[in-house]
C-alpha cells in the first residue's frame, strides 16, 4: 500500500515538472511589431541563439551584413540576456526545452534603432566608401613605411569625423581605428642593451639603455623614469624614436647606491583623444579594443633593470664655458691647485639654441669629457653679486647640479673684479669637492 502511494506522488510530480515546461505562447504568437519596438523570437543552441536572433531581425529588415551593427546588437542582447542589464536590444523571455534548444523572445528599440537601421539599408555603399583627406595621407604615410606620420594623420581623421557627431561616419571611424591598432601592433624590438653596473670617473664608454626598433617607427615617445643623486629623486624623459633605435645614457651618480630604470612607449595624443571619442555611445567597444592594444604595446615595449654605481672621482677633463674672465679665472685657479685639467670653451651665442651648440660639443670634443660647466645667470648691481651655475651631462644633456651664489662687494670696480676672483675659486673648490 505504501509502495503504491510512492509511485502515485511521484507520477505526480512528473506531472507537475511537465506542466511548469510548457512550451510558451510567444513562441508562436509573438507581440506584434508597434510604432515603439520590433520583436523576433530566435531559438537554437544557447551559445548561438543570441545571433540567431540578429540574423533573423536582419532578414527581416532586409540589411546588408553589418558586422559593426551586429557587433553593437548582439552586445546589448547579450547584456540583457546574461547580465540583466537594461539595454536597448533585450532578452525580454527565454524557455528552454526538454531537448535543450533555447528559445528567446527579443525586443528592439525603434527609438534607438530605427534610424540605423534606415542608414545602413540606404546608405551604406557611401558609408563604406567615404574617406576624408587625413585618412587619404595617412594611408599614402603608412605605404610608404612612416607609421607614425601615418598614425597622426588618422588620429586627425577620426578627430574630424567624431566632431561631425553623425552616425554615418561610425564605421569609417571603426575602420580608422582598426588602422591605428594595426600600426600599434607592427612595433618591433630587438637588440635590447641594459647594464648593471656603472663605474663612474673611468675613462670607459658609457653604459646606456638601448634597442633597435622596426623600421618606420620613427617619432613614436618612449618615456624613461630614472633616479639621480642620493636622495634617488625622481626623474622622467620623453625621448622619441630616431633612426630606427633608442638610446638613454643616465647621469653620472655622484654616490655608490644601487639604481633603477624603466621605460616604456608612451602615446600621449592617442590617450588623450580617447575619452572624447568613448563618448560616442556605438564606438565604446571599439575604443576598449584599441585601449586594450595599446596596453599590451606598451607591455610589450616595457624594461626595467637595476643598477650600481661604482662612485670613484672623475678623471675625464672638465669643460668649462663662462663668459666673465674673472669668475673663470679663479675656478680655473681651483681646478690647477686640485690637479683638475681644464679645457676652455667659448659661450654659445644669444641667438643659438644652447642645446643644439651642447649636442655639437658631445660630437667634436673629446668623448671622455662628459661635463661641462656653464654660465646660467650673472647679475651684479648695487654691491650685489648673484651666480648661478649648473654641471651639465653631455651625455644625457641633464643637469646633474645647479647651484646659485650670492655675495657683496664694495661699489669698486677694482674691488669687483677681486671678488669675482674670489667667487670663482670658492666655486672651483665646491665643484671639486663634488668629485663629478
Amino acid at each position: 500500500m505504501r509502495i503504491n502511494r510512492i509511485l502515485i506522488f511521484c507520477l505526480i510530480f512528473i506531472s507537475v515538472s511537465c506542466k511548469t515546461n510548457k512550451r510558451p505562447l510567444w513562441i508562436d504568437n509573438p507581440p506584434p511589431n508597434d510604432e515603439l519596438n520590433i520583436y523576433i523570437v530566435a531559438f537554437g543552441s544557447e551559445n548561438r541563439v543570441l545571433e540567431l536572433a540578429v540574423d533573423a531581425l536582419f532578414k527581416m529588415l532586409e540589411l546588408q551584413e553589418n558586422s559593426y551593427l551586429k557587433r553593437i546588437l548582439l552586445n546589448e542582447l547579450e547584456l540583457s540576456y546574461k547580465k540583466s542589464v537594461k539595454t536597448d536590444a533585450s532578452v525580454i523571455d527565454s524557455w528552454i526545452s526538454d531537448d535543450k534548444t533555447t528559445y528567446i523572445l527579443t525586443r528592439f528599440s525603434r527609438k534607438r534603432f530605427d534610424s540605423m537601421f534606415t542608414l545602413y539599408k540606404t546608405q551604406i555603399d557611401e558609408i563604406e566608401s567615404y574617406i576624408n583627406v587625413f585618412e587619404e595621407s595617412g594611408d599614402l604615410y603608412y605605404l610608404n613605411g612612416e607609421y607614425y606620420a601615418a598614425y597622426l594623420n588618422y588620429i586627425e581623421s577620426i578627430d574630424e569625423m567624431i566632431g561631425l557627431n553623425d552616425e554615418f561616419y561610425t564605421m569609417p571611424i571603426i575602420r580608422l581605428l582598426g588602422k591605428l591598432t594595426s600600426i600599434l601592433q607592427g612595433f618591433e624590438f630587438y637588440n635590447i642593451e641594459t647594464f648593471s653596473l656603472l663605474k663612474t670617473g673611468e675613462k670607459t664608454l658609457p653604459n646606456r639603455l638601448f634597442f633597435n626598433v622596426k623600421s618606420g617607427y620613427n617619432g613614436f615617445i618612449y618615456t624613461v623614469a630614472f633616479q639621480e643623486d642620493s636622495e634617488l629623486r625622481s626623474r622622467v624623459a620623453h625621448i622619441p624614436i630616431s633612426n630606427n633605435q633608442f638610446e638613454f645614457i643616465p647621469a653620472i651618480p655622484r654616490i655608490s647606491l644601487e639604481y633603477n630604470i624603466g621605460g616604456n612607449l608612451d602615446f600621449p595624443i592617442i590617450s588623450s583623444k580617447l575619452v572624447t571619442w568613448e563618448s560616442q555611445k556605438n564606438l565604446s567597444l571599439y575604443i576598449n579594443d584599441l585601449r586594450d592594444t595599446i596596453s599590451s604595446t606598451i607591455k610589450k615595449s616595457s624594461i626595467n633593470f637595476n643598477y650600481s654605481a661604482n662612485y670613484a672621482i672623475g678623471l675625464e677633463p672638465k669643460l668649462v664655458a663662462l663668459e666673465n674672465e674673472y669668475l673663470k679665472e679663479g675656478l680655473f685657479k681651483a681646478f690647477n691647485l686640485n690637479n683638475i685639467e681644464v679645457v676652455e670653451l667659448p659661450v654659445p651665442d644669444k641667438n643659438t639654441n644652447p642645446l643644439l651648440y651642447y649636442r655639437g660639443l658631445r660630437k667634436d670634443s673629446n668623448e671622455f669629457s662628459r661635463y661641462i660647466i656653464i654660465e646660467d645667470d650673472l647679475q651684479i648691481a648695487n654691491g650685489n653679486i648673484l651666480f648661478k651655475y649648473s654641471i651639465l651631462d653631455l651625455q644625457s644633456e641633464i643637469k646633474i647640479y645647479s647651484n646659485l651664489f650670492s655675495t657683496t662687494y664694495n661699489i669698486d670696480e677694482e674691488e669687483l673684479n677681486s671678488k669675482l676672483l674670489e667667487v670663482g675659486e670658492a666655486i672651483g673648490n665646491e665643484l671639486y669637492s663634488l668629485k663629478f
